[in-house]
């Protein structure tokens, strides 16, 4: 009886060749954190990189991070618990009184507002309204320009999304509410895109595209766009003059806005040279 000889079966070998994600070509490395119970804690990282050196630094970065946060949480400089939105003033005059003594005091009140601040109660009244606009403006375009070091990229969208968070939790548009927002939402935020090197051996034929004004992403409604880079356009200030202005204190603003509007509008408009959206 002949004997069959069978050939030895290999062993399956097992790699310990990493993910890689199809779109970048890239590494993949991903975690989730648990707590003592084994519970999953928030969501799950999930790093793309080229090199071991590449996955060493952006785990540091994210390490630092989550560091920062909680000694900002300790140390007070960091409110998990935003504040809460409270009407804004409306600036609009009571319903005239039928009474004939409130009549005579509410148009008693108007002559002496008006010879005390130098403008009808109507004007008064527009002026607050423009300046609680430009306040909030100015604040949330600065808080967007200064939050870039974290990661912050200033985009319409971004600044939609914000908002939009803010609006729904009943929140104060304030940079501490910002900051609450920023952390909330940073995973579903537009990330500032990232230029690709020039390929020398092939270059793309020269098309012709549109050229529209770029958003700086702070709130909708307060100075979304930008200019076009590179234009040349005659300032109505001197830089001099404007630095001077610049350095000014609040109640030396407040006296150039009375004696001389023209040049804090030009100041205004050189400082914040964007149109609000409307």
């Amino acid at each position: 009886m002949a004997t069959q000889v069978t050939q030895p079966v290999e062993p399956e070998v097992k790699t310990n060749e990493p993910e890689v994600d199809e779109a970048t070509g890239k590494f993949i490395y991903s975690y989730h954190p648990r707590d003592k119970e084994g519970q999953f804690i928030g969501k799950p990282y999930r790093f793309l990189y080229t090199d071991h050196q590449d996955l060493i630094q952006q785990i540091t970065e994210a390490k630092e991070n989550g560091d920062r946060f909680i000694h900002e949480v300790k140390s007070g400089k960091r409110q998990l618990v935003g504040e809460a939105a409270v009407p804004r003033p409306e600036f609009k005059p009571a319903p005239e009184s039928p009474e004939e003594a409130d009549k005579k005091r509410r148009e008693d009140f108007r002559k002496t507002s008006q010879e005390e601040y130098g403008a009808d109660p109507e004007t008064v009244r527009d002026t607050l309204k423009k300046a609680a606009k430009l306040e909030e403006g100015i604040t949330a375009y600065h808080w967007a320009l200064n939050k870039q070091a974290d990661g912050y990229y200033p985009c319409a969208e971004n600044g939609k999304k914000i908002a939009t968070w803010l609006t729904e939790q009943k929140l104060a548009m304030t940079p501490a509410n910002y900051d609450l927002a920023f952390e909330e939402l940073r995973d579903s935020l537009v990330q500032e895109p990232k230029e690709q090197p020039a390929d020398s051996t092939q270059q793309p034929p020269p098309t012709r595209t549109e050229v529209r004004p770029q958003s700086t992403g702070i709130i909708p409604g307060q100075f979304a766009g930008t200019r076009q880079p590179g234009r040349q356009e005659r300032q109505p200030l001197t830089t001099e003059r404007f630095r001077q202005i610049d350095k000014l204190s609040r109640d030396l603003w407040k006296r150039l806005e009375r004696e001389n509007p023209n040049e804090a509008k030009a100041f205004l408009a050189m400082k914040f040279p964007a149109q609000p959206q409307q």
